[in-house]
């Protein structure tokens, strides 16, 4: 095979990788997902040297699609527990249940995240006239809410020359994160009649990568690490922020050990995502906080709990966060 040919396909692996890498879903009952890069070693010509480094066995990725640019490199779907929501409103009290879905799809081009939340239950009462109206205006509530909610995000990462280069000492903070997460420059957000297009620089680091072993994980994000980001929203929806924003994503490891809306569950690792950024990271689609727990043998998320900024004051009071299992 050709030095070219090398190069080319070498640049294919590291779009894999990176259309692994999710977008998050800043909302009420959303989530981020997965992510995942690799690379080779330089010589001092600028050559790279391709036999140095084993991208199946280091980040996991599927050998067998390495050449496919429309292969699906990773695949799953995440529903929430029921989330229940209660209140006191124009003298009615009431109580909605919902629940999310969540498609994930990812080739080495882009990834999709599909979002369905759905209403599965509402009732409500009051005193007097009220009372009559309450249940029929409390339900419609909750299915435009739902319906505002539900959509499709696309990523689209870094273009693989500038990853290389970051990831290769360009900017310390990425230095030789090669597997555990890629950078996404580009996120287009279509949720109900919200729409943006966001654009993250250096790069966002949305998730870590499920396919990626554990000791991969852990000698290239350590107990914590930290990007500044500047964030640029070219068109948006109102509630978005405007023009440029500077913030923060921190990536650090937490106990594998959870309990998911009541429920105690296990995975083999787990790590825990803070976004800061003026005004709330859902400004910039980002949530707030977010866990991600692997299952490192099969590969795949276990369970991901996501905490919004974006939420009612009214709801935080009832809302909790977002747990979400796989399917």
């Amino acid at each position: 095979m050709s030095n070219r040919d090398f190069t080319n396909r070498y640049y294919r692996i590291i779009a894999i990788a990176a259309a692994i890498s999710m977008s998050s879903c800043s909302m009420e009952t959303g989530f981020d997902a997965a992510s995942g890069v690799s690379r080779t070693k330089r010589s001092g010509d600028g050559a790279r040297d391709f036999g140095v480094f084993n991208f199946t066995k280091e980040c996991g990725i599927p050998a067998d699609k390495l050449d496919d640019d429309n292969a699906i490199m990773f695949e799953q779907s995440l529903t929430s527990l029921p989330i229940k929501i209660s209140g006191t409103q124009m003298g009615a009290n009431y109580e909605v249940t919902t629940q999310a879905k969540i498609n994930i799809s990812s080739t080495s081009k882009r990834a999709t995240q599909a979002v369905k939340i759905n209403v599965l239950k509402t009732s409500a009462n009051a005193p007097g006239i009220i009372g009559w109206f309450a249940p029929g205006v409390v339900k419609n509530t909750a299915e435009k809410q739902a319906s505002a909610n539900s959509g499709t995000r696309t990523s689209d990462a870094l273009p693989q020359k500038e990853w290389l280069h970051l990831v290769d000492g360009g900017n310390p903070e990425y230095k030789g994160l090669l597997c555990a997460g890629q950078g996404g420059r580009t996120v287009t957000i279509q949720e109900g009649q919200d729409n943006a297009v966001i654009q993250y620089s250096p790069a966002v680091i949305s998730s870590v990568s499920p396919l990626a072993p554990i000791e991969r994980l852990r000698k290239e994000l350590g107990k914590s690490r930290t990007f500044r980001i500047t964030v640029t929203v070219q068109s948006s929806s109102p509630g978005f922020a405007s023009g440029t924003v500077q913030g923060s994503t921190t990536v650090r490891e937490v106990s594998p050990a959870f309990e998911c809306q009541g429920t105690t569950k296990q995975a083999d690792i787990a790590y825990e995502f803070l976004n800061e950024f003026p005004g709330g990271a859902y400004k910039v689609g980002l949530p707030k906080r977010q866990v991600m727990y692997i299952d490192s043998k099969n590969k795949r998320f276990v369970a991901i709990i996501n905490e919004d900024d974006k939420v009612d004051p009214q709801l935080k009071k009832t809302l909790p966060p977002v747990c979400l299992v796989s399917d």
